[in-house]
């Protein structure tokens, strides 16, 4: 059995060993958290194996998996949650390394299908208003998606007469190539068919939002990259929209209140770092687009499992509300965030941003113009980074010490995180040597 097969089959028996520990421990209220952590061990041992993008982009959403399965034993949600949230999380990551890693573009439908269910299952889990209006949203991209990518999908392997990847990118039409990649862009929440993102990131369960924000849409970033590198028409064009992506969403970031809101935009913003990392088709655009996979992981996730325990404790959404957590740890776990989301030394974003920047550059040609123009969104960040950063600025003199010591031990993982973005960019050439070499 192949690596892809192994994928499938690890996530389809933690699937059935979660529900079914639902039905008959039903008074083991944390086992499902357990069984899942366990899996997405075993899921980042896999990835690491694979290496390459796939790797990278699995040993992330693994990453991502077991920091939020711990923070959300340490929280009061009722168990259904907790075993749909353990389901979530395992075929996220599951389609995180799948993706990327399949050669076969029926298959590769089928994941990204499955990306799409899950994320309309976590959307309805509260029946909520902004929930239904959410998922009316995203069906509506969906079903617009779909039907342009299938139209390319068959035009490709009518032309190929395979259904491999490598086949159907040297082989088929240039008009099938750009309804794939279309269909894909739509999804992976590239300008102007990101409207969905920000009220899906807003309103799904957060500890399932994660990881659609660190891993398993930028799995598809790389896909619609990779064939958009294959022409030059679609190479510059998807090019450009990136980059447009990229600022539009880090201004937009800068103007909320909302801390899921502001997170969720300049989630966007990175996304448009990733695909026009992989829309450059040279392999160091396209190895540095994949760790920036896991640079904005270890600095995003942390920021936003902070946002979810401010809501969780305190019931706030403003981003103001930071100082409420007026603990020490979550202030260096804030600050440490935003300083990588700036992309400074020396964390992980540094490395990846400043590579990314120079495989464009050497382009030559309108490439030189883009990576100016991947420059500037990278300093507009600063807006939405100083927002963070200056939500401490002021101490909160009413603290409540039980309420501090929940918080403390929720967010002991969150600052192993942004610890290991540090040790990550010290270390960031070996990781790219042992992932792509």
């Amino acid at each position: 059995m192949n690596l892809e097969g192994m994928a499938i089959m690890i996530a389809i028996i933690a699937v059935i060993v979660i529900m079914t520990s639902r039905i008959i421990w039903k008074e083991r209220k944390l086992l499902p958290l357990y069984i899942a952590i366990f899996i997405s061990i075993v899921q980042l041992v896999l990835s690491l194996y694979a290496k390459g993008v796939a790797g990278l982009s699995g040993s992330t959403a693994a990453f991502i998996s077991i920091l939020s399965l711990l923070v959300s034993i340490t929280t009061a949600e009722n168990i259904e949650r907790k075993t749909m949230l353990a389901i979530g999380l395992i075929l996220f990551n599951a389609v995180s390394f799948l993706i990327p890693y399949t050669n076969d573009i029926i298959r590769l439908f089928i994941y990204w299908k499955t990306l799409s269910f899950v994320i309309l299952g976590s959307l309805n889990m509260r029946h909520t208003e902004d929930e239904y209006e959410a998922s009316i949203k995203y069906i509506v991209i969906c079903v617009i998606a779909v039907l342009v990518a299938l139209v390319g999908i068959f035009m490709a392997i009518h032309d190929a007469q395979s259904t491999k990847i490598t086949d159907i990118i040297h082989k088929s039409s240039f008009i099938a190539k750009v309804l794939i990649v279309a269909g894909l862009a739509a999804e992976a929440a590239m300008f102007p068919m990101y409207f969905w993102l920000p009220d899906v990131h807003m309103t799904m369960l957060p500890l399932l939002a994660v990881l659609l924000m660190g891993a398993a849409t930028p799995s598809t970033t790389y896909v619609v990259g990779h064939i958009a590198s294959t022409n030059i028409f679609t190479k510059e064009i998807v090019g450009i929209l990136a980059v447009v992506t990229s600022i539009i969403a880090a201004l937009a970031a800068t103007f909320q209140k909302n801390i899921k809101r502001l997170l969720a935009y300049s989630t966007l913003s990175h996304f448009g770092y990733m695909l026009f990392a992989f829309t450059t088709g040279v392999p160091l655009g396209v190895q540095y687009g994949a760790l920036h996979i896991l640079a904005h992981a270890t600095v995003k996730i942390p920021a936003f499992l902070v946002a979810y325990l401010m809501i969780e404790y305190v019931g706030m959404y403003s981003v103001s509300g930071l100082r409420e957590l007026d603990v020490d740890i979550i202030r260096f776990i804030v600050i440490t965030s935003a300083i990588g989301l700036l992309g400074l030394p020396p964390l992980l974003t540094f490395w990846s941003e400043v590579f990314i920047f120079i495989a464009s550059y050497s382009l030559g040609g309108i490439w030189k113009l883009l990576a100016l123009a991947f420059f500037m969104a990278i300093l507009f960040s600063t807006g939405y980074a100083f927002k963070l950063i200056y939500s401490f600025s002021k101490r909160n003199d009413k603290k409540d010490v039980k309420l501090n010591r929940k918080i403390v031990i929720a967010s002991l993982p969150l600052a192993i995180a942004v610890v290991l973005s540090i040790i990550f960019g010290i270390f960031q050439s070996n990781i790219i040597i042992y992932f792509f070499h």
